[in-house]
C-alpha cells in the first residue's frame, strides 16, 4: 500500500460536503424526533419517527463514508454513492411535489446540489481508479 497514488483532490471537496450533510441530517433527524415526542401528535407520529431513523442511519453511514474515505476501499465509494443517490432522488421529488402544490422552497435545492458534486467527484476517472488501485 505505501506505491499507492496520492489522493486524487476531487475527494477533499467531496469528504467536507459528506461531513456537512452527515452532521446536519444527524441534527435534524434527532430534532425531529424531539419534537414529535414531545408532542401530542397522534396520526402520522410513527411514520416521522420511522423518517427520522432513517435519515439518522444515513447520516452515520455518511459520516462513516467520509471518515473511512482516504483509505480507498472501494466499497465506501460505494456506499457513499448509493446514499448520494437517495438523497439527491429524495430531493428532487421534494422539489417536484413543492412545485406541483405550489408551494417552491428554494432551500429544497441545497441537498440537490450537494449530492449532485459528490456524485459528480466519486465519478471521475482518476478517482474510480484510485479506488480500484490503478494507476492514475
Amino acid at each position: 500500500m505505501a506505491d499507492r497514488q496520492p489522493v486524487p483532490r476531487n475527494l477533499w471537496q467531496s469528504r467536507g460536503i459528506m461531513i456537512v450533510q452527515g452532521v446536519l441530517g444527524l441534527l435534524g433527524g434527532i430534532f425531529v424526533m424531539a419534537l414529535v415526542n414531545g408532542s401530542d401528535m397522534t396520526g402520522g407520529a410513527g411514520l416521522l419517527i420511522t423518517l427520522a431513523l432513517v435519515s439518522v442511519a444515513a447520516a452515520v453511514a455518511l459520516l462513516a463514508c467520509a471518515v473511512l474515505l482516504y483509505r480507498g476501499l472501494p466499497w465506501v465509494r460505494v456506499t457513499t454513492l448509493v446514499i448520494e443517490g437517495f438523497t439527491g432522488v429524495g430531493a428532487l421529488v421534494s422539489l417536484v411535489s413543492g412545485l406541483v402544490e405550489g408551494s417552491f422552497q428554494p432551500t429544497g435545492t441545497i441537498p440537490l446540489v450537494l449530492s449532485f458534486l459528490v456524485i459528480t467527484n466519486l465519478v471521475r476517472p482518476e478517482v474510480r481508479d484510485w479506488f480500484s488501485g490503478s494507476p492514475a
